[in-house]
């Protein structure tokens, strides 16, 4: 089960060809998988059930491209590649015997001198992190490029037609569209489809907010970093008032209807980075994987994050998860670890509000996320010794 973080919600500042091959002879080659095969278990349940000529919302899962290929491009144009300038970081501070130690306390005068100190000493390593971001940037842009023009090729060659499509991702080998049944089939006898599975409907459900910046000592963290040069993508229901005072017109609404709920959150963000640019989209009830996979893109894309925090779960109306052949990796997860993985995004997610031993909300079970669950602090603020586990706050992952 992922550890559940004392805080209730954080970010992190610094923070899916064929080919033909001659085998010798004796080998065996590796059978494709049957069409029936690539259909989820649950979707081909409901096409039994699908009126004739019916379209119904599903999810494909293409062959993925060459990254190898597409790494090869960003090297040409850069001149660096990520593991390259990562490993001249690690060099700096092996070689150049930096302090970089910092004595916790509550001081924030002396906070402020010891960063100081660490600023100073690691003035070359943050210019190679400048340069990484530069290169994830790069990076993300010849992805984009590459499966903007695959899924495209892909949509047309199964014959899917524009008016039917959901999402056509920009950043993944996944195609989200109205389909019938018939149409369904002849795309798993495709060899470029990996996998179909149904869309089921969810909602998404704001996850209460911790009560105090102070008990997650926002106050003593803004002396030590302050998010300068990071770009945070907040993903809700809504998007906050942009025009309240606590967010110091740090927040960018992207699109969505203000919600209380999100300006709390984005106080918090700029609490804890209030040197940190915040975009700020909104999800509305939809909790669909087509408008989840939307959104998310929209930050990547459109206002270049790297950081996502979500205050939000995606879940049914009855509060279980999605319903998929595997309910502890759903589809949704699956996705948000490619996204993760390829395009170097973090990802902060709300455990959810079910209760302890109850489901976790999707998209927190994914491998490549941080899952925060929360605390009561009791209302005191900054004494942390009688802060307990929220009753509240959802613990279980099927286990």
């Amino acid at each position: 089960m992922k550890q559940l973080h004392r805080l209730k919600l954080a970010s992190l500042f610094v923070a899916l060809t064929i080919g033909i091959n001659l085998l010798p002879a004796g080998a065996t080659t590796v059978e494709s998988p049957s069409a029936e095969s690539k259909i989820d278990p649950l979707l081909q349940k409901a096409m039994a059930e699908f009126p004739t000529g019916e379209k119904f919302p599903v999810y494909l899962w293409t062959q993925d491209i060459d990254h190898e290929q597409v790494e090869r491009q960003v090297k040409i144009r850069t001149g660096l590649t990520i593991d390259s300038i990562q490993l001249n970081v690690k060099k700096q501070l092996n070689m150049s015997e930096l302090d970089i130690s910092f004595a916790e306390t509550n001081d924030e005068v002396k906070a402020k001198e010891q960063m100081s100190v660490i600023l100073k000493n690691t003035e070359a390593v943050r210019e190679q992190k400048r340069v990484l971001t530069d290169t994830i940037a790069e990076k993300r842009s010849a992805y984009q490029a590459e499966y903007r023009s695959k899924n495209d090729k892909s949509r047309k060659a199964l014959h899917i037609e524009e008016k039917d499509v959901l999402l056509q991702s920009e950043y993944s080998p996944t195609i989200i569209a109205n389909l019938s049944a018939e149409e369904m089939t002849s795309a798993a006898q495709s060899p470029a489809v990996t996998a179909i599975g149904l869309c089921e409907e969810a909602t998404v459900i704001n996850d209460s907010l911790a009560s105090s910046i102070q008990s997650i000592e926002a106050d003593l963290s803004v002396s030590l970093l302050t998010g300068s040069g990071v770009k945070i993508g907040q993903l809700e229901r809504g998007v906050p008032d942009t025009s309240d005072s606590g967010l110091g017109g740090k927040v960018t609404a992207v699109g969505g209807s203000v919600d209380s709920h999100a300006t709390r959150v984005a106080r918090v963000l700029h609490a804890m980075a209030p040197d940190a640019q915040i975009y700020s989209i909104g999800l509305g009830t939809d909790g669909g994987l087509s408008n989840f996979g939307s959104k998310v893109e929209q930050l990547i894309g459109n206002c270049g994050v790297s950081v996502i925090n979500m205050s939000a779960g995606i879940t049914t109306d009855t509060g279980e998860r999605v319903p998929s052949t595997d309910p502890w990796y759903s589809p949704y997860e699956q996705w948000v670890d490619h996204i993760s993985g390829t395009h170097e995004i973090t990802f902060v997610v709300a455990a959810g509000n079910n209760g302890i031993g109850q489901d976790i909300s999707i998209p927190g079970l994914a491998h490549n996320v941080i899952t925060v669950g929360a605390i009561d602090d009791n209302n005191t603020g900054s004494v942390l010794t009688d802060n307990y586990l929220w009753p509240n706050t959802s613990t279980g992952n099927g286990n």
